[in-house]
């Protein structure tokens, strides 16, 4: 996917500058060993189809450096072909770029990812205008979105102009969605996390039928809440999710998880991953039972779950007893910002051995609670296994371990790479966290490193997002590290 617009690493900002063609006006003729050729033979007057078969061949950095002869030349550059899967990626400090690639490939993006700043006024307009250019296009068929916020502010002075354009109808995020789903027969529908749009769900549902349906492959309806305690919760129908038989990913809130919907999804042809966000248990919340767990995993044999509680501060204390199934298919688990441990958790884990790969539990330092953990005797004859330790000797496919915010002793983590060295691909844990026990004698940063044959080091505060280490960021700073944890979760 060619990643274009406010990436610092991206290809394309060093992209050289179209010279001026060159014209019989102006300069001498082209010439072949010294000889005048025709008229027509000079390179930069070959025709477009002649053009375009040639960048066909070239790789992508080639094209763009081929693309620098002349303006002809330039424009062979923005063929649909050599534009099949775009990232657009839309920041305040690069929004001149993000302008020229939206007038340059905004139309002609098929697979389209658009990654933004959702809170800084001109970012929310360029991406605004982006999205029209989408509505409009030919080309688009899939859509996926990553704010850097669960809200999307949508600027006044848009508010007012579209009121005035729109014979002051009131404008909405939805309707600016809307557009795309109504004109596009896309095969990715996403919602961003956004909790606005899920409001307008049935709405958007309301207006694809059974082709556009049948089209699409990922359905992303899990949200990120503003206020984790205070919010207004959707139904979905769950006889409505039976008509996206083409389902590959799908995703949504637990609030709407149920027996209902696990039986409307055994209907889909091959799920292959299912993502649910837990913000709050709602005292009525029918919750879901070990047999229909059972019989969905018979009939989507490949699929795998994804669970992440996001600031489910009450909830996470009965996670174990009412969330968690025996005979869920779970792979990852992601517990953020939920100010405690819950160990009865991670040794419910061990269910899961033949499936688990991941789990990510992070809190913020400020958190005394969490902060001072520890779950051992440190009198040499009485040590007990740590749960942590427990958990990567029997999942055996455990390859990413991420806790931070909680403290732990050397010596776990090292018992946790020596256990795993075979699977664990990422193991990350805060510098400030570890705790070196009196009667043994390690160097985590070289026990680790030896293990698992690769540099290790724990990560130190500079290293950690501001929603982590300062104890007065705010949800603002927090949605900065949830959201590309959680929208990954659809890739």
């Amino acid at each position: 996917m060619y990643s274009v617009m406010g990436n610092e690493n991206s290809q394309h900002n060093d992209c050289p500058r179209a010279k001026k063609s060159k014209t019989d006006d102006d300069i001498s003729p082209c010439t072949v060993g010294g000889n005048p050729p025709a008229p027509d033979s000079c390179w930069e007057r070959l025709p477009a189809v002649i053009l375009d078969d040639i960048f066909h061949y070239l790789s992508f950095e080639d094209s763009i450096r081929a693309s620098s002869t002349c303006r002809n030349w330039r424009q062979s550059l923005y063929h649909p072909r050599k534009w099949q899967k775009v990232n657009f990626v839309i920041e305040p400090k690069q929004l001149d770029k993000a302008q020229y690639f939206r007038t340059r490939a905004g139309h002609i993006a098929t697979h389209a990812n658009v990654r933004f700043n959702s809170i800084d006024p001109a970012c929310v307009v360029e991406f605004l205008h982006l999205f029209n250019c989408f509505a409009s296009s030919n080309n688009i068929k899939s859509l996926n979105i990553e704010p850097s916020h669960c809200t999307v502010e949508i600027p006044e002075c848009w508010l007012q102009t579209a009121a005035n354009t729109d014979n002051a109808e009131e404008f909405s995020l939805f309707k600016v969605f809307a557009d795309i789903y109504t004109r596009q027969s896309l095969n990715v529908l996403t919602l961003g996390c956004n909790e606005e749009l899920f409001e307008s769900l049935p709405d958007i549902l309301a207006l694809l039928d059974q082709k556009k349906a049948d089209n699409i492959e990922t359905l992303a309806l899990a949200t990120v809440k503003e206020d984790p305690c205070n919010y207004l919760m959707q139904n979905l129908d769950a006889k409505q999710l039976v008509m996206f038989r083409r389902l590959q990913i799908f995703s949504l809130d637990y609030d709407n998880l149920s027996d209902d919907v696990l039986h409307a999804l055994r209907e889909v042809d091959d799920l292959r991953r299912l993502v649910v966000h837990v913000h709050g248990i709602w005292d009525k919340h029918p919750g879901t039972s070990e047999d229909a767990w059972l019989k969905f995993k018979k009939r989507h044999p490949e699929c795998l779950l994804r669970l992440s509680c996001i600031h489910s501060t009450d909830e996470v204390k009965h996670l174990h007893t009412k969330v968690l199934k025996g005979n869920m298919p779970l792979s990852h688990l992601k517990v953020l910002f939920c100010e405690q441990m819950n160990l009865s958790v991670l040794v419910k884990l061990a269910m899961y051995r033949e499936t688990f790969v991941s789990l990510i539990w992070v809190d913020n330092f400020s958190n005394v609670d969490a902060q001072v953990f520890l779950n051992r005797q440190v009198a040499a004859d009485d040590i007990q296994p740590q749960e942590l330790i427990i958990l990567a000797w029997l999942c055996k496919k455990l390859e990413e371990l991420v806790v931070i915010g909680y403290k732990f002793y050397e010596e776990d983590y090292v018992g946790i790479a020596k256990l795993r060295a075979d699977t664990m691909r990422r193991l990350e844990v805060a510098n400030s966290d570890l705790i070196l026990c009196g009667y043994t004698t390690v160097n985590i940063t070289k026990d680790i490193s030896q293990v698992l044959g690769r540099c290790w080091a724990p990560l130190p505060n500079s290293a950690l997002h501001p929603s982590i280490v300062d104890s007065s960021s705010t949800a603002c700073y927090t949605d900065e590290y949830l959201m590309p944890l959680l929208l990954a979760d659809l890739k």
